[in-house]
Parts: structure tokens; C-alpha cells; sequence
């Protein structure tokens, strides 16, 4: 346990499910039932009232309880499309991927554009990941 409050990560890069993709959320179990501000919405409201009209906004406990709406089909669908074929692939050859792309750009970048560019992303793959941060 890091002690972490609250975090939160998007899947539009790293999954592929585009603008306007599912979001996460983490909240830790000691603010479960917080009063902390937060936007209500209809997806976070507590199952047993949520369709009394007249009812206070009342959240479900943890995480679920911060939840806007409901997520789009189109990139739900797309992320599970992703999910999948990453499933199917495994993370050994996801990452080797992607470090073979990584390695090729920053070649490229070097060789052909290194008087217009420069890498400011560390060198090795393993401090880098799979993007390159550039100067112009």
C-alpha cells in the first residue's frame, strides 16, 4: 500500500480508446463515505434512490460514487478491442515493440532532423518508454 488518496489515468494513449475514452479512478477505502466536493452525477447516485426524483444526491461509497455518466459504446468498444489483441499479444511483445518504434524514431530523429530537433527524452529505453519528448 503507497498510502495514495486518489488516482487517476486515462486509456485514449497507451489503449487506444481515442478522445472522450473511459477514465479511472482509484479511491482509497478510508474515503469511501467522504463529503469531499464533487460533480454529482447519475451513475454515481446510490442504486436504491437514484430514480426518487425528490431524493438528495446520495453517492455510492468509494470510487463508483464520483462516476458522471455512462461511458460511450464507441470507445468502450474500441478499448476492449484493444484489451483483447493485447491479451492475445502479451506484455513481453508489447514492449519489445515498442521499444524497436522508440529506437527507430529517435535513429531517425538523430540522424536526419538533429540540426531542427532536439531529444530531450534520456536515451535508454528503460528511462524513457515508448515516447520521445522534443525541442524545436
Amino acid at each position: 500500500d503507497w498510502d495514495v488518496d486518489f488516482a487517476c489515468w486515462c486509456s485514449y494513449k497507451y489503449l487506444n480508446s481515442g478522445p472522450g475514452g473511459i477514465g479511472g479512478l482509484f479511491v482509497h477505502s478510508r474515503h469511501a463515505y467522504t463529503n469531499l466536493p464533487r460533480f454529482a452525477g447519475w451513475w454515481g447516485h446510490d442504486l436504491e434512490t437514484r430514480f426518487r426524483m425528490d431524493a438528495p444526491y446520495k453517492p455510492i461509497p468509494g470510487a463508483f460514487g464520483f462516476r458522471q455518466s455512462n461511458p460511450s459504446v464507441l470507445t468502450t468498444m474500441a478499448l476492449l478491442s484493444s484489451l483483447e489483441i493485447f491479451d492475445s499479444v502479451g506484455m513481453d511483445a508489447l514492449v519489445a515493440k515498442q521499444r524497436l518504434l522508440t529506437g527507430y524514431l529517435q535513429l531517425l530523429i538523430t540522424e536526419q532532423l538533429s540540426h531542427h530537433v532536439t531529444i530531450i527524452t534520456p536515451h535508454h529505453p528503460s528511462q524513457r518508454g515508448c515516447q520521445l519528448s522534443l525541442l524545436f
